[in-house]
């Protein structure tokens, strides 16, 4: 969310047409002979998806542990083999795994949202829980697939506790282990370094970073063409938004200084760039 304020058949009975009709039902059935051939044809070759052809957006993620095969197609080895053959993928894979979650059960975790990707992260098990293979589950860990579909992470965390809630049961959860979740954080740390922003900060400067896919929580007015914060909002922002306090003023976007800008211009620019970008605020006040 980002919102600014500016201050304002006939029949024929003839016995004459016998040939006519006998010529007639003749043709019929040799037409209906060819339909039949050409529908005989149809079924023998079937049409195939072109490799090609543009993948739906909606298209489920390929499982985790179907080597080989893709999502819907039929395994090509027998059932007990297969199983074998799962098991032995879940003793290579130490950072991913899958629990069930059975139809009519509470969830029995707290989750809650990651600070930066807005992933939900379990920080608690409790004693309720009736997932199967819940021995697996860690504070810390984070669930990022349900039912072979990434999940997307909503502006509101609440919502997409939600869309969670609605899952069709069982309910397949995906989980990344903290162990990974923590390289995944010191790899995001580099890429966060990486981004474009303004010179070394200044005394009552500080930064924060908005995400793609993310609302801004902010609510800006002109002071003095200066553009101000009126509104926090930190269950659209996010844990982001903690450093930040009403009157406290947005001094560069990236590594553009907008200071010499008019308060337009620079709603303008903060709408229109490229996320994820940094934000400088100066903070005012005691």
């Amino acid at each position: 969310m980002l919102t600014t304020k500016d201050s304002p058949s006939r029949s024929a009975s003839n016995p004459d047409n016998n040939g006519h009709r006998d010529d007639t039902s003749h043709r019929v059935a040799d037409t209906r002979n060819k339909l039949c051939s050409v529908d005989h044809g149809l079924r023998k070759s079937p049409l195939t998806k072109s490799s090609g052809d543009p993948v739906d957006n909606d298209t489920p993620l390929k499982p985790l542990l179907r080597s080989g095969n893709y999502h819907g197609s039929a395994p090509q080895t027998p059932s007990n083999e297969a199983g074998k053959s799962k098991e032995k993928e879940l003793e290579k894979d130490n950072d991913v795994y899958e629990v069930v979650w059975p139809e009519s059960t509470a969830l029995g975790l707290t989750l809650r949202v990651h600070p930066t990707t807005r992933f939900p992260v379990v920080a608690r098990v409790t004693g309720t829980s009736n997932l199967k293979n819940i021995e697996r589950v860690s504070p810390g860990d984070i669930l990022f697939a349900a039912n072979n579909v990434n999940i997307v992470p909503q502006p509101k965390f609440k919502q997409t506790l939600e869309n969670l809630s609605r899952l069709p049961k069982p309910a397949i959860l995906r989980f990344r282990r903290a162990s990974a979740a923590a390289y995944a954080s010191v790899r995001m740390d580099e890429m966060n370094k990486a981004l474009p922003r303004g010179p070394v900060m200044k005394d009552r400067e500080y930064e924060l970073i908005w995400r793609e896919n993310a609302n801004l929580g902010l609510v800006f007015s002109s002071d003095a063409d200066v553009p101000k914060v009126t509104k926090v909002d930190m269950e659209s922002g996010g844990p982001m938004l903690q450093k930040v306090s009403v009157g406290d003023v947005l001094t560069w976007i990236g590594p553009m200084e907008i200071s010499g800008s008019s308060f337009h211009s620079s709603m303008a620019t903060l709408r229109a760039v490229k996320r994820p970008v940094v934000l400088r605020f100066y903070k005012r006040g005691t």
